[in-house]
């Protein structure tokens, strides 16, 4: 099992090295392969290492690493270093902080809280509950949502639908604006819908995920705007601040799970060591006990999907769409991989679905393709400086390479209304920056 651990521990230094391979040769961390494969590496080192006695199949996470490889070759046929030089303009920068999108971000963010405060009264909820007994909500909600007792209704759902666009359009407003007082507000306005979903709605993945689009939109306009890198050690400071308050309040929503409120501080301590394992590196556990049961090799458990589902699990929402009514668990999977008392979860990450629909090697091309297309994608919205279409696919790119830890971000719905939304707010941006562009003339005419 040493010799096992120790290969795959070469596999995810190998993800490591070919991230930084890209990076050479694009000249910047900042395009797909990089971004991905650094991605790939904290998921697979991070599981490693924390649980060393933990039984992996270092088959499983070479083929996790062949993914990257393959999605990585996409950078080789792009100049990086011309697009680079193209891609500074600090006008297109500014415009991302524009009245326009400043009051598309306000308008979003508020909106979605207004939903979200209605949703919960809906639910039964009041204010009271949620200011002095949140935990005790807290778990009454996640009890209704996990068991799909709560009341289906509009505003939930916008909710959902608007939370992402507006954590883009407040990241690019947060980037654009200088004034630091504002933009610590643009920030926390930003993020607060998330919180509410991760404090009640025990939803973690959405602050994450949120943040993921938040930065990306950031790096854009930083980019444009001729920064070199993404800040100094001040920047990384601040961060460390933020990682250390949003881990508080993750503890937070994991003690809500559960009725722990007055147990004794080693109950609370295990609990949460348990939850944070899992949700860190159970998935890595999980997918090589699949893969060995796919590929013939002896199993912790034996699974019941199928192969041959074309791209039912990688882009679930596009399929039910087109009318495929298959039924899927609240979690996707049904199976609960489980080690010692340390890790439980029934999270396989996307490759699981991923070969499901293409298998083995139909995923290596689709990962090949997916590559190439989102390099080149990514190239024009260096070349064009200012391509909406470009611009809104690297933005959810980022968030793709976050979940897919989890599960593919194809699979929702509000992945794609976010597109729309987000390309549609500069879309007009640009359009009504051109109008008021051309009444300048004319007045100085």
């Amino acid at each position: 099992m040493i010799v096992e651990k120790l290969v795959a521990i070469g596999f995810a230094l190998g993800i490591l090295a070919q991230a930084w391979v890209v990076r050479l040769w694009a000249g910047t961390w900042l395009v797909p392969g990089a971004v991905f494969g650094l991605f790939w590496f904290v998921y697979t080192a991070i599981p490693l290492l924390m649980i060393p006695d933990a039984p992996v199949h270092a088959v499983a996470v070479g083929y996790l690493f062949a993914c990257c490889v393959v999605f990585s070759t996409g950078a080789a046929v792009f100049d990086w270093q011309a697009a680079r030089k193209i891609f500074v303009d600090r006008a297109a920068a500014s415009a991302l902080g524009s009245p326009v999108l400043k009051s598309g971000f306000y308008l979003a963010s508020s909106l979605t809280l207004i939903f979200m405060a209605i949703d919960i009264s809906i639910q039964g909820f009041g204010w009271r509950d949620v200011v002095f007994d949140l935990l005790n909500t807290a778990n009454q909600y996640m009890s209704r949502r996990y068991s799909e007792t709560l009341v289906s209704n509009v505003y939930g759902r916008m909710s959902y639908a608007l939370i992402y666009p507006a954590a883009i359009l407040g990241g690019f407003v947060y980037a654009a604006d200088s004034k630091k007082p504002k933009s610590r507000g643009v920030l926390l306005l930003a993020l607060a819908p998330s919180l509410v979903t991760l404090l009640i709605h025990g939803a973690k993945g959405n602050l994450f995920l949120v943040l993921a689009f938040f930065w990306a939109a950031t790096a854009i306009v930083k980019l444009q705007s001729g920064a070199s890198r993404q800040g100094g050690w001040r920047a990384y400071r601040g961060m460390l601040v933020w990682a250390a308050v949003f881990f508080v309040l993750v503890a937070v929503s994991f003690i809500s799970r559960g009725s722990y409120q007055g147990s004794d501080t080693a109950l609370i301590v295990k609990v949460l060591v348990k939850y944070f394992a899992s949700y860190s590196a159970a998935h890595l556990y999980a997918f090589s006990d699949w893969f060995a049961y796919r590929t013939g090799v002896e199993s912790v458990l034996s699974y019941s999907d199928s192969l041959g589902d074309s791209g039912f699990y990688t882009f679930t929402a596009v399929a039910r769409w087109l009318g495929v009514t298959t039924e899927v668990p609240p979690g996707v999977y049904e199976e609960y991989f489980r080690y010692k008392d340390i890790i439980q979860s029934n999270i396989f990450t996307m490759y699981r679905g991923l070969i499901n629909d293409f298998g083995f090697a139909g995923s290596l091309i689709v990962m090949l393709v997916m590559g190439f297309l989102l390099h080149f994608i990514h190239y024009a919205m260096m070349v064009a400086r200012g391509s909406v279409i470009a611009t809104v696919v690297f933005v959810h790119s980022v968030g793709f390479y976050y979940t897919s830890f989890i599960v593919s971000l194809g699979i929702w719905n509000s992945f794609y209304v976010s597109m729309i939304l987000v390309a549609l707010a500069l879309w007009a941006n640009q359009v009504l920056s051109k109008t008021q562009f051309m009444v300048r003339l004319k007045g100085d005419a």
